[in-house]
């Protein structure tokens, strides 16, 4: 961080939206991580401010980006949504595909798509069709990489969004949807 206050100012000075939004951006980040909600948004906030009036839309896309991740990180879905979709647009625009690919996941963890308040998350699919493909619990978390309490953690959510309340239930659910091919 000692960094990042050493750079800011003279990129103020200079008047240079890039290194300003580079430097939020990066602020945003180094403050999620370490769990400061507030001045993490606002820092996310203020680095695609910084591009607001300039041709760089490129960077301001990105900025978007770490919005999107900054406001999923700490439960605000759908502000999240906007961010990312406002990012995924302007990437697609440019026809940047790898960030096109990287929005489109952060889209799939924010919850899906506005609108759509029972999508699952990209993992709470995956989990789920494992789960209704038989798989134990313990099976699940070693194939995904991931401890069994967030497996049941995926579950519960899965259940509630679903309106189902046990394994059985979920393997009839996703089969009536088609989803358990795409989940395993």
């Amino acid at each position: 961080m000692a960094v990042l206050d050493r750079i800011e100012p003279i990129a103020v000075r200079l008047g240079r939206p890039s290194a300003i939004g580079t430097v939020r951006r990066g602020r945003a980040l180094v403050l999620a991580h370490v769990g400061d909600s507030a001045r993490a948004i606002a820092a996310a906030r203020a680095s695609v401010a910084a591009y607001g009036r300039t041709a760089l839309v490129y960077e301001r896309a990105r900025a978007l980006l770490t919005l999107g991740m900054v406001l999923r990180r700490f439960k605000l879905r759908t502000d999240a949504r906007n961010a990312l979709t406002e990012a995924l647009e302007a990437f697609d625009r440019m026809g940047a595909r790898s960030f096109v690919e990287r929005t489109t996941a952060e889209l799939g963890r924010a919850g899906g798509t506005a609108g759509e308040p029972s999508a699952l998350t990209r993992t709470e699919l995956h989990v789920a069709g494992l789960a209704a493909a038989g798989r134990t619990t313990r099976q699940i978390a070693d194939a995904l990489f991931i401890s069994a309490k967030t497996v049941e953690a995926n579950l519960t959510r899965t259940y509630r969004k679903l309106h189902v309340s046990n394994r059985a239930e979920l393997s009839n659910r996703l089969a009536g949807r088609g989803d358990t091919e795409h989940a395993t």
